[in-house]
């Protein structure tokens, strides 16, 4: 009776594995990585999920603001951009979290997040727009 306790535990874990690997999981893009891929001709989308009044105060050129708590009711406007990379960031990494999850559970396929997000970018001294 425990090995056919065992078994199913394993049986689980290995089924809820394979289920995420058939998933978008997301890897880390660093700050450098992120300005050689907005110089390319098919850029990644970029979705700053901060607030609007955070996005405003400054965010990266070529971002695209969702907020995280609106991300679900507003899928539509990134609904062409399924197959493409999208890489994620807000100001330190929490919100990211759940913005992907929304993604992933919407068939999103290439997820990806800002290494440090904005803080680290704003630390760097790098270009922002305001």
């Amino acid at each position: 009776m425990t090995l056919s306790f065992k078994s199913s535990i394993f049986l689980a874990m290995t089924l809820c594995l394979s289920l995420m690997i058939g998933q978008a999981l997301a890897k880390d893009v660093s700050q450098e990585s992120l300005i050689k891929l907005m110089e390319m001709p098919v850029k990644p989308i970029l979705v700053d999920v901060r607030t609007l009044e955070e996005f405003n105060n400054g965010h990266i050129a070529g971002a695209i603001n969702i907020p995280h708590h609106l991300l679900e009711e507003r899928l539509t406007e990134l609904k062409n951009y399924k197959k493409h990379q999208i890489i994620l960031y807000c100001r330190s990494g929490r919100r990211v979290g759940i913005a992907e999850k929304i993604l992933i559970k919407n068939n999103f396929k290439s997820i990806d997040h800002l290494t440090g997000d904005f803080n680290a970018w704003q630390a760097n001294n790098m270009s922002e727009v305001k």
